[in-house]
């Protein structure tokens, strides 16, 4: 509804745009991408405010479509860390809980070696579209972990740690 002979154009010029990711707005706040060969027409980004999560228990993100469920636990045999559930040390995290955010410019994360965030979504060929979704950790003023990529280093729990599990999911 509502698409004129322009937003057709401009579809028709995104397809056939070589750039990694662009974009094009659509009437009713939809947006066309076409990112790494792929095209899908969504919502307008939204940017996640600071928002605190339950320890343990579950908190809902609408406005970015995710749910993170947060339980402890002091028995990681067998936990086998992933981009969308990881573990934290708890005692590094319980003075100031935990909470979420949209990425800034200078965040930066440890996994392998010190990056930008910017510099391992592309790495990991995150589309430019989805990277304000992701949440990123906090405890305090310090970030903690990223969903997509997992946690920081220096936040990853041994075995006899009391540790945090955190899960992402779909909403």
């Amino acid at each position: 509804q509502d698409v004129s002979l322009r937003h057709i154009e401009a579809l028709q010029s995104l397809l056939q745009n070589p750039a990694a990711s662009a974009c094009t707005s659509l009437p009713h706040g939809l947006t066309a991408q076409m990112f790494y060969g792929r095209f899908r027409i969504e919502k307008n980004a939204v940017f996640l405010q600071k928002t605190p999560i339950l320890i343990p228990g579950e908190t809902f993100l609408p406005d970015v479509g995710w749910k993170i469920s947060c339980s402890l636990t002091k028995n990681l045999q067998n936990f086998a860390n992933s981009p969308f559930h990881f573990a934290l040390k708890y005692d590094m995290i319980a003075k100031h809980g935990i909470s979420v955010r949209s990425r800034q410019v200078s965040d930066e994360l440890t996994l392998s070696c010190r990056k930008s965030l910017k510099k391992w979504f592309i790495e990991r060929k995150v589309p430019v579209f989805d990277r304000e979704k992701l949440p990123v950790f906090l405890s305090g003023d310090q970030l903690v972990a990223v969903a997509g990529l997992g946690a920081d280093r220096a936040f990853r729990p041994n075995s006899e740690d009391e540790a945090l599990v955190v899960r992402i999911d779909p909403a």
